[in-house]
């Protein structure tokens, strides 16, 4: 299950991220290039699963910390990127929540195939 979980995620990633280059090169957005669609998907990848499954388990130590590569992955690397590249372009205001949300989605997709997001019917129907 474990290696049917880890292609799951680098394929959907692989597919995430052509998506977001091919945005970059295409829309006429002057803060979306490459160069910041790859680090912040980079950076998504390492921790949007592991920051779902730690809130489904309800575990708040892990979560708080899982928050903190959270807000770098949607926000920080972002401001980061930009102000050392140029501050000029850099629209915070509206990009952090779009970036939110497919950090979330990110996580919720490479949480499918967990045999923990999978309960029996009977579990969800007979408590």
């Amino acid at each position: 299950m474990s290696i049917l979980k880890s292609e799951w995620k680098n394929v959907t990633f692989a597919i995430g991220l052509a998506m977001l280059i091919y945005g970059a090169v295409t829309l006429d957005y002057p803060d979306w290039d490459i160069n910041i669609s790859i680090l912040m998907a980079g950076f998504t990848y390492l921790s949007a699963d592991r920051l779902i499954k730690a809130i489904k388990d309800k575990n708040i130590l892990k979560s708080m910390l899982l928050s903190v590569a959270a807000w770098w992955s949607i926000d920080g690397v972002y401001w980061l990127y930009w102000s050392l590249v140029d501050t000029s372009v850099m629209i915070r205001e509206g990009q952090w929540l779009a970036s939110l949300c497919l950090y979330l989605l990110c996580g919720m997709i490479w949480n499918l195939h967990s045999s923990e997001s999978h309960p029996k019917p009977q579990k969800l129907f007979y408590q």
